[in-house]
């Protein structure tokens, strides 16, 4: 099975590298990841053995991740979307990875954030096309209504009455 390529990198490239390393705590993981708190903490277990270099703990027992785990985490989210178990999910990252030792483990390095920034500069391009969607909608939109009708016969009466007395009413 060949690993996952994001522009030319593969996935276990992006999470062995040694460059940039920044910490993630359970709610940065959650905005970026799309899972709940308890959700979280499943997967965080499930994937204790794969994690053990990214993984550690901060004040007051606060879990804290680097940016391979991020990535990991990431890429279990889109294989659960696309219909694996999380156990599953947890296989295929594992093979994914290729430096496994056969026994469902896998041991990572720090990551660099390859994987960040093209994501970012992803977010950033189709956040350029979103608005230049909406822009399209915005200008459609006047040759796309429908004209407006006029009231005709006893609905303009009332209209015209109405008018009337707002009028003297003030």
């Amino acid at each position: 099975m060949s690993a996952v390529l994001v522009s030319g990198v593969s996935f276990a490239d992006l999470c062995s590298s040694t460059i940039n390393v920044t910490m993630y705590n359970i709610t940065d993981l959650k905005r970026a990841t799309g899972y709940t708190v308890s959700q979280l903490r499943t997967r965080l277990e499930l994937l204790s053995p794969v994690l053990s270099e990214g993984f550690s703990r901060g004040p007051r027992d606060k879990i804290l991740v680097q940016d391979n785990v991020l990535a990991i985490l990431q890429r279990m989210y889109e294989l659960e979307r696309d219909g694996l178990s999380a156990k599953e999910a947890r296989k295929r990252i594992v093979q994914e990875l290729g430096n496994n030792d056969g026994k469902g483990k896998a041991t990572l390095s720090e990551g660099d954030g390859r994987l960040i920034d093209h994501l970012e500069s992803e977010i950033q391009r189709l956040h350029i096309e979103n608005q230049r969607l909406w822009g399209l909608i915005e200008d459609l939109t006047p040759r796309l209504a429908p004209p407006k009708e006029e009231p005709q016969g006893y609905e303009f009466w009332f209209t015209r009455v109405f008018k009337q007395i707002r009028a003297i009413i003030g």
